[in-house]
């Protein structure tokens, strides 16, 4: 089952523009995030980014 979750500016800043290899976009995701439970490593997550609104999400 794919998750879906919201993403904070954090979590933002590690976003990758996709390459050669497809439309998928590649994360490095903290393990900060891991630990403190925000992702799990083992389930597969479908995020979507918010429109900025005065700069905020």
């Amino acid at each position: 089952m794919i998750e879906e979750i919201k993403v904070d500016k954090l979590l933002l800043s590690y976003i990758m523009k996709p390459g050669k290899k497809g439309p998928s976009y590649y994360f490095n995701i903290p393990t900060t995030y891991i630990r403190d439970g925000h992702i799990n490593p083992k389930k597969t997550y479908r995020i979507y980014l918010e429109e900025l609104k005065d700069g905020k999400l």
